[in-house]
């Protein structure tokens, strides 16, 4: 469920995204789960045709190391899938079902989250070019932006479970030391501010 000040409108980033129609306060929650869509197995997607699995993973979005949730249609029945990647985003996890906003959002200003704070395996099979506009860009997304410290530093605590524990996790089994225990929400604002965003 979205928050209810959050409509669907055309985004600067990519097709359809998600827009703050009035300030949404940091610390609010912008989207609750379960999403209305059904969960696939990894097994399941495999034997889509390659057309079928491509609508599927452009909406749907990983929950697990193996499994991910979205319209097998490839056409969203949820609202909440439409909600587009920024790599400085203004709403990040806390909890895998609930995301948060990570500081104020103006009205007319597009909702994001990082796509690699829950995608892993869809991504390093088919990396995404990034079209985000933030000053911090990382231009490509391929799933392993887990796997650094930087990152792990700056999303500790605000990723889906699975890739936190992945996260800070040696090969061993200890714990991984991470220098930030708390993350900081990014303070850059991306330039996707569109005060007329619409309804569908």
């Amino acid at each position: 469920m979205l928050h209810k000040n959050i409509r669907v409108g055309e985004s600067p980033i990519a097709g359809l995204g998600l827009f703050a129609v009035r300030p949404i306060a940091k610390g609010e929650t912008v989207w609750t789960g379960p999403t209305q869509e059904a969960t696939f197995s990894a097994a399941v997607v495999a034997r889509w045709s390659v057309s079928k699995r491509k609508s599927f993973f452009f909406y749907a979005y990983q929950t697990a190391g193996d499994q991910w949730t979205g319209p097998e249609s490839g056409r969203p029945s949820d609202h909440s899938l439409y909600m587009n990647h920024s790599c400085e985003p203004n709403s990040w996890f806390t909890g895998d079902l609930r995301l948060e906003a990570c500081r104020d959002i103006k009205a007319g200003e597009e909702v994001t989250y990082d796509y690699e704070t829950s995608e892993s395996v869809s991504l390093q099979s088919d990396p995404m070019i990034c079209n985000c506009h933030a000053a911090l860009c990382r231009s490509l997304l391929d799933g392993r932006a887990f796997q650094t410290p930087a990152f792990q530093n700056r999303y500790r605590k605000h990723m889906l479970n699975y890739l936190e524990r992945a996260a800070t996790t040696k090969e061993d089994g200890s714990e991984r030391t991470v220098l930030n225990p708390e993350a900081t929400c990014p303070t850059k604002e991306i330039g996707t501010e569109r005060p007329g965003a619409g309804n569908i």
